[in-house]
C-alpha cells in the first residue's frame, strides 16, 4: 500500500506543489533566513532603485535633462547589472540553504564568468518581458525563465547550460506557474494600494504625534504626479520581490529534484544529525545508568 508521502511526492512531481502552498512555503523560506541571507538582495535592490527614482525625476523636471540623458542612462544600465548580480548571489544563498550544501567560494574567475553572465542575459528581459505581456499568454513562461537565469546564472554553469535549464525549468508545471504568477501579481497590487495609503497618511500621522507642519500638508497635489507612484511602485517592489525569488528558487529546487532526487538529499541531511544525537543521549543515559 502506497504511503501518504509517497503519494504526495508522486503528485508534486506530476503537477508541481500547488501554488498558493508554494507561496507559503516561500514566505516560511524568507521568515528563517538570517538578516545575513537576505542582504545581499537589498544590497543590489536600493541603490538601483534610488537612482531609478533619481533618474526618473530628473528626466521629467530638469531643463538639463538632455544633454545628461545619455550619462545617466549609462549610469543606470551599471546599477541595473549591479543589482541583477547581487540578485544572483541572493538566490544561489537560498538555494545553498534549501539543498543544506555550502555557498561556493566567490573566486576572481567566478564574480567575471558571474558578471559577463548576468550581462548577456538579463537586458534582454528589460524587452522581452513587456513584449510578452502585451501578448498576455507567453508571459508566464518568460517571466519564469528570467527569474530561473537568476536562480542559475552564478557563474558555474556555462551560458548554454545555463539557459537550457532555465527553459526547461521554465516549461514545467505550467499550470502551477500561471496560478503562482497571477497570486504574486494580485498580492503585489494590494501591496502597492498600501503603501500609497501609507504615504498619504504619513504628513497627517506626523503632524498628530509631533505637531510638525510639513509641505506634504499644504494640498492634495503633492500625490497627483508620477513621482510620488514611482516610488511607491519601488517600495511595493521591494516587499514583494524578494518572495517572487524565493518561489522560484522553489521551483528550480523541485524541479531539478525531479532527476538528481536534492529533496530527498536535504531531508537525510536534515534526519542523521537529529537522530545521531538521539543516538548517542540514548548511549550516554545507558552508560550512567550502568
Amino acid at each position: 500500500m502506497m504511503s501518504e508521502g509517497t503519494a504526495f511526492r508522486k503528485n508534486r512531481n506530476r503537477d508541481g506543489t500547488p501554488a498558493i502552498a508554494l507561496v507559503e512555503e516561500a514566505v516560511h523560506l524568507l521568515r528563517l533566513s538570517p538578516l545575513s541571507l537576505v542582504a545581499p538582495y537589498y544590497i543590489g535592490s536600493l541603490p538601483f532603485l534610488l537612482g531609478l527614482l533619481y533618474y526618473w525625476a530628473d528626466m521629467s523636471r530638469s531643463p538639463m535633462a538632455f544633454s545628461i540623458c545619455a550619462r545617466a542612462a549609462f549610469g543606470m544600465a551599471i546599477l541595473y547589472l549591479w543589482m541583477k548580480c547581487w540578485h544572483a548571489a541572493f538566490a544561489r544563498r537560498l538555494l545553498a540553504r534549501l539543498t543544506g550544501e555550502p555557498v561556493p567560494p566567490w573566486t576572481i574567475r567566478r564574480v567575471l564568468d558571474h558578471l559577463e553572465f548576468q550581462a548577456i542575459v538579463q537586458p534582454a528581459g528589460l524587452f522581452a518581458l513587456p513584449f510578452a505581456a502585451l501578448l498576455t499568454v507567453p508571459f508566464a513562461w518568460t517571466a519564469a525563465f528570467f527569474e530561473n537565469l537568476t536562480v542559475l546564472g552564478d557563474g558555474r554553469e556555462g551560458l548554454k547550460a545555463a539557459t537550457e535549464k532555465a527553459w526547461r525549468q521554465a516549461r514545467l508545471w505550467t499550470g502551477q506557474n500561471h496560478l503562482l504568477l497571477s497570486i504574486l501579481c494580485l498580492f503585489g497590487l494590494f501591496v502597492f494600494l498600501n503603501v500609497v495609503l501609507a504615504l498619504v497618511a504619513l504628513p497627517f500621522l506626523v503632524r498628530s504625534l509631533f505637531g510638525i507642519e510639513t509641505v506634504f500638508l499644504s494640498g492634495p497635489w503633492y500625490v497627483l504626479n508620477t513621482t510620488f507612484f514611482a516610488a511607491s511602485a519601488g517600495i511595493a517592489w521591494l516587499c514583494i520581490d524578494p518572495l517572487v525569488k524565493a518561489a522560484y528558487v522553489l521551483r528550480c529546487f523541485y524541479g531539478d529534484s525531479l532527476r538528481s532526487a536534492a529533496d530527498l538529499k536535504a531531508e537525510l541531511k536534515a534526519i542523521l544529525p537529529v537522530r545521531g544525537a538521539a543516538a548517542g543521549v540514548l548511549i550516554l543515559v545507558a552508560v550512567i545508568g550502568a
